[in-house]
């Protein structure tokens, strides 16, 4: 089985598309929908439609920015749920899986989400399973610190030899 791969252009930005319930799920069919937020930035959530679960696990993060990002993550999945299912965000009942995949309980729909940095994606489908998955790319200062902190030292030594062998080149 192969990943569908979607470009970052083709993601759906709800900021740009604001779709009624109705046109919503008959959007779906059997397409795969894929919603990008880059949390730091958005506002336009409501985080009282967040569950009691969702409150209290929110509440035993100690940084303030984990916390938010928690928050308005749980928030913009159950938004987005109710925008396909038309059933009020706050009663949306969301459920773990074998695996820890989530499912919305009383609606056919499959949906997944991943954060990274700032990033959330949640992918929806109205058929069959779903999955999602994004990494923040993020630059190495200094490789060879980073590979003493992970490999073997006779790896590090090989690694320092190719370094050293292409400085010379």
């Amino acid at each position: 089985m192969q990943p569908i791969v979607v470009p970052v252009e083709h993601l759906i930005r709800v900021e740009k598309c604001r779709q009624s319930a109705i046109a919503a799920a008959e959007s779906l069919s059997d397409n795969l929908h894929l919603w990008q937020f880059d949390l730091e930035h958005h506002r336009d959530y409501n985080p009282d439609v967040c569950s009691e679960a969702e409150r209290c696990r929110a509440k035993r993060f100690a940084a303030l920015r984990d916390r938010t990002s928690f928050q308005k993550s749980r928030a913009l999945v159950r938004q987005v749920l109710g925008a396909y299912s038309g059933i009020p965000a706050r009663q949306i009942e969301i459920a773990l899986l074998k695996g820890g995949k989530p499912a919305m309980l009383g609606f056919p729909l499959s949906f997944n989400i991943s954060h990274s940095g700032t990033q959330l994606v949640i992918a929806i489908r109205s058929t069959g399973l779903v999955g999602v998955d994004i990494q923040e790319v993020k630059q190495v200062q200094d490789l060879l610190e980073l590979a003493r902190s992970v490999f073997d030292p006779m790896e590090v030594r090989f690694l320092e030899g190719l370094l050293h062998r292409d400085r010379q080149s």
